[in-house]
């Protein structure tokens, strides 16, 4: 008997098949060999884990498979954030601030080798919690209230100049709101009410005394004109005729009581 090979079943090729894959990854070849970079963006085109260029916005060929495209926003961010801090008389300040800023579009390239994608979210929050810790603590709590704009200004000065180093411009700045402790700001209250009754208080004991001098100075006037005027009746016996005639009413008196001396001379 003689002995029997075994018998391998050869898959036959497939063409139909074939002819359904070649287009399918054609066609994944064709879409991975361009990218849209959207406007208000930058991309990174990375090929093989080195950064290769800078992609502005629009339309780019890339070597599909070995490159991919970091797409990183260069527009302006609005960044909202609370800190607490203390003044120089050691009181919470509790702070809420805004702020407007973007990359330098040039140096996107160089601020993802060194710091990545999030370079904002890494770099602003820390430099501007330093800032705003810095100048509240060279203020006393009350002055802070008074001197509000100043500070803001002082801050964002000093986070311009420190972000500008890190490659980001700041283009707007502002303290949305400053709390303080409750005791504190009760105390603050309090001590206003207080001024504003002190002032009050001034005015009407400062009206008190201008009336008062009003009143003498009338007082004055009239004891000065009563002197003059008596003394010119003194001297002048006439005006005083003269007055009486000036007063009379044309009626004579029906009767005179005692020894009284008639008012008029008739006779003269």
């Amino acid at each position: 008997m003689r002995n029997q090979r075994p018998v391998y079943n050869v898959p036959k090729f497939n063409f139909k098949w074939t002819g359904l894959l070649i287009p399918f990854f054609l066609f994944i070849l064709v879409m991975r060999s361009w990218t849209v970079v959207d406007a208000g963006y930058r991309g990174v085109e990375i090929r093989l884990g080195k950064v290769q260029s800078l992609l502005d916005e629009g339309f780019h060929f890339v070597v599909p498979f070995i490159t991919r495209v970091v797409k990183i926003p260069v527009r302006e961010t609005k960044m909202q954030q609370v800190v607490q801090c203390y003044s120089q008389d050691a009181q919470v300040v509790e702070t809420n601030f805004s702020v407007n800023l973007y990359p330098n579009k040039s140096d996107i390239v160089e601020i993802y080798q060194e710091i990545g994608p999030d370079f904002i979210q890494k770099l602003a929050p820390q430099i501007i919690e330093a800032s705003i810790k810095q100048v509240i603590g060279q203020y006393k709590a009350v002055d802070i209230i008074t001197n509000r704009l100043k500070a803001t200004q002082e801050i964002r000065m000093k986070i311009t100049e420190s972000l500008k180093e890190k490659r980001l411009n700041v283009v707007n700045f502002e303290l949305v709101n400053i709390d303080f402790d409750d005791a504190f700001e009760k105390a603050v209250k309090d001590k206003v009410i207080a001024v504003e009754l002190s002032k009050k208080s001034l005015n009407l004991l400062e009206k008190a005394k201008n009336d008062k001098q009003i009143k003498i100075t009338e007082a004055e006037a009239e004891a000065e004109s009563m002197r003059i005027r008596a003394n010119a009746l003194q001297a002048n016996r006439n005006l005083i005729e003269y007055e009486t005639i000036m007063k009379w009413n044309g009626v004579l008196p029906q009767y005179m009581m005692g020894d009284s001396v008639p008012l008029l001379n008739i006779k003269k």
